[in-house]
């Protein structure tokens, strides 16, 4: 982030004291989140124009952490930019990227893609914010259910449903 920020503060736990003291003497337009964690009210409201965090689906369709979820849903695999708001993964949608999909992934496979895809979504939503202010964004108009993280007994079927061309299904559908 270096050559897009002027200044980067690196601090303690996630709504620690440390974290908020800096948070406020530092009074920035943006903060990033990345793979850290719910942040509190009292944080978000020391931010001026917007905190961004990219999460691993496809807003509003999987909340949560439960990416691999997406199979259940019949929604395809993917990453959302948006703003971080009190709710969970319910913020103003930014950008939304489906990973590509081929017949040979796995859920392997697609976890590496979607953490490049989402570095990359992270990086031009930045440049966008230090070089246009505030990205446009829209609202989410439905709220659909939080999902958990497949349990480990349950990866099997997910692989098996991969394999059985669900993924690549899923993107081509929504691609076209």
């Amino acid at each position: 982030w270096s050559g897009l920020a002027h200044r980067i503060e690196r601090v303690g736990p996630l709504d620690g004291s440390e974290f908020l003291e800096k948070l406020k003497a530092l009074s920035p337009d943006f903060m990033i989140l990345a793979r850290v964690g719910i942040v509190n009210d009292e944080a978000l409201s020391l931010v001026k124009q917007g905190t961004f965090n990219v999460h691993p689906s496809l807003l509003p369709w999987i909340r949560g952490m439960g990416g691999t979820r997406s199979l259940d849903a019949r929604v395809p695999f993917g990453v959302t930019a948006h703003y971080v708001d009190a709710g969970i993964d319910t913020g103003a949608v930014i950008r939304r990227r489906m990973t590509p999909v081929t017949a040979t992934e796995t859920l392997l496979s697609i976890k590496h893609k979607n953490y490049a895809l989402a570095a990359q979504t992270m990086v031009d939503v930045v440049a966008v914010a230090m070089t246009e202010g505030p990205p446009k964004a829209a609202a989410q108009g439905r709220r659909f259910p939080y999902r958990k993280v497949i349990a480990p007994e349950e990866i099997a079927a997910y692989e098996q449903a991969m394999a059985d061309g669900l993924g690549l299904e899923l993107y081509e559908r929504w691609r076209d």
